[in-house]
């Protein structure tokens, strides 16, 4: 065996601070393994730093040839795997993970992995090179041999893989645009001059065509990167979060859902609406979405209700049809969601049937029993038996009361009321004489009881709300009513006032006070909770009425209740003047 004979020269020093400088890049990327291809991306490096070290080491050897070989052959096999790891890089990296694990790419992997035998035992069968001799080049023990079929399609399989990783790249770039387009164009630019500068050395082009200047262009190609993880903020957005998303949008909601072409034929569906489809697997790809379905879906509407059958049982469904299109603006296709509305549907008719019986025949009855009652108690001279009829004439009158409050919150959310600009001062004393009037009308005339709706009114006169005047005056009406029917101070005080603005100066903050019992905690909590428990029964409509008719407004509703009274503050979005409350 020949002596060991060594020689630094600058080539071999250049080549081997290219590997250095690798691995500096490898240090600061190593923290982000746990991130979409953080630890393919932290392997290319490595393998990048490999490449350059066994190149450079190889410049420095001039005796023996074997040694010399070996480290050819190292710079091969660190470079098939580069190029593997920078192809699982951009599959991971782009959201394409899941294909890590398939067949192709196990294919890839044998294929790199036979290149790695074939170079590793070159010298048994000379299928990767032949003739391999030491030719010095600019001082270096740069090397000169013949190309086998081996080696040329170790080569072709690097191209290819480089080849793919940039079309997969190029795509992100294409598909999500600006949020990802800097570190994206910054990693698809890296691989230019590696491929470049072994496209020179396989084919011995060039005006030094024993210089593999590979190494040399993993400097830019570490500057690139390390620009798209600084500069690009490469790992802080990365495009397989959003890919990844997108999927499991549609694979993992609980609602069917269908991608169609523009001709109707289902391309995929995730597994909710296999059931629905009566398939559980990709047969029915490319088949109309019509024939599993047993009924029709117009795609040119965006919304429709239809009754389908799943499992011999017929289920209402919520068809939404949205159209997606090309970058030519051409329609490709449509994304079907199906929600089962059935519930929803059963309890709307079940309400629409109580809702009749309360407004037709519950009201009809109670306008016979208030009759009756009225004539009994102005007909009986019984104090006693006045007295009891008197009673059941309030209380129908209140069912009464409540029914019609019940009919107007249910129209006024239903049919809804376009928003208009509304004098916030002119409603509330609106509502303040209708309650007055109502009350003493409740009362009964002369009655000793009677209570009035006088308010002290602290609103400006020029503040403006738009929104729904129905609604809004429905609100504010029962919360002045409730005031007013249960204070029983000697002398009852109503407050209604503006605070300041609430939601950034976007909407009015309305307090009405009183001075009465104060509201009891259990009515509270039933309000808060949403729900009555069978301790805690709401023992009035009025206050549904409010907090209903405040969530139809999109607004917020809260209760101060103490000693001194009940303080209901109101928040309705829609200020129109800002500055009203300095004026």
């Amino acid at each position: 065996m020949s002596p060991l004979s060594l020689e630094i020269t600058w080539l071999a020093a250049l080549t081997v601070g290219a590997g250095f400088a690798n691995l500096s890049l490898l240090w600061f990327v190593r923290r982000y393994r746990d991130r979409p291809g953080g630890t393919w991306f932290v392997a290319l490096v490595g393998s990048m730093a490999a490449v350059c070290f066994s190149y450079g080491v190889g410049l420095t050897v001039f005796e023996p040839v074997a040694l010399r070989a070996g480290l050819e052959a190292l710079f091969w096999l660190t470079g098939g795997w580069a190029a593997f790891c920078w192809f699982a890089f951009a599959l991971a990296y782009t959201g394409r993970g899941r294909l890590l694990r398939s067949a192709p790419v196990a294919g890839v992997v044998v294929a790199v992995g036979v290149l790695t035998l074939v170079v590793s035992t070159n010298s048994f069968h000379h299928l990767a090179w032949s003739e391999f001799r030491v030719a010095p080049a600019y001082g270096a023990a740069t090397a000169s041999y013949d190309r086998g079929v081996g080696l040329v399609a170790g080569f072709a399989l690097i191209a290819a893989l480089i080849a793919a990783s940039l079309v997969v790249l190029l795509e992100t770039i294409v598909s999500y645009g600006r949020l990802f387009r800097l570190q994206t164009i910054a990693l698809a630019l890296t691989p230019v001059l590696p491929t470049l500068a072994l496209v020179s050395y396989v084919f011995e082009l060039g005006p030094a065509p024993r210089v593999n200047v590979l190494p040399l262009t993993l400097v830019p190609h570490m500057l690139l990167d390390a620009y798209a993880l600084y500069g690009g903020d490469m790992f802080e957005f990365d495009p397989a979060t959003r890919r990844i998303g997108e999927r499991t949008a549609i694979d993992d909601v609980d609602t069917p859902v269908v991608i169609v072409d523009d001709s109707g034929r289902i391309i995929t569906f995730n597994a909710a609406a296999g059931p629905l489809l009566d398939a559980d697997d990709e047969a029915i790809v490319g088949d109309p979405l019509d024939d599993h379905l047993s009924a029709t879906v117009d795609l040119d509407r965006n919304e429709q209700d239809v009754e389908l059958l799943e499992g011999g049982r017929r289920r209402h469904y919520r068809v939404t049809a949205s159209p997606f299109y090309g970058a030519d603006e051409r329609r490709l296709g449509y994304t079907v969601a199906l929600q089962d509305v059935t519930d929803i549907v059963q309890r709307e008719r079940h309400f629409a049937v109580l809702n009749r019986v309360l407004r037709h025949n519950l009201r009809n009855d109670l306008t016979v029993v208030t009759g009756h009652a009225s004539r009994l108690e102005s007909g009986i001279d019984d104090p006693e038996l006045a007295d009891a009829a008197s009673i059941v004439v309030d209380e129908s009158r209140q069912l009464l009361d409540l029914a019609d409050r019940a009919r107007e919150l249910d129209r006024s959310v239903r049919e809804g009321t376009e928003p208009s600009v509304v004098d916030l001062r002119s409603l509330i004393e609106r509502q303040v004489a209708e309650v007055d009037a109502a009350v003493q009308v409740a009362s009964g005339p002369g009655s000793e009881t009677t209570r009035r709706a006088d308010a002290e009114i602290d609103v400006p006169q020029s503040l403006q709300v738009r929104t729904d005047p129905t609604l809004l005056g429905l609100v504010v009406g029962n919360l002045l009513e409730n005031a007013v029917q249960h204070n029983d101070a000697a002398e009852s005080v109503v407050t209604v006032r503006t605070a300041d603005t609430a939601r950034d100066g976007r909407a009015i903050r309305l307090e009405i006070a009183d001075n009465g019992p104060g509201i009891p905690q259990t009515e509270v909590a039933v309000l808060e909770d949403g729900s009555e428990t069978s301790l805690e029964h709401g023992s009035g409509l009025g206050l549904w009425v409010v907090k209903t008719g405040v969530t139809a407004l999109g607004g917020d509703l809260s209760f101060r209740a103490d000693e001194h009274g009940t303080t209901v503050e109101l928040v309705v979005p829609g200020l129109v003047d800002e500055d009203a409350d300095e004026r």
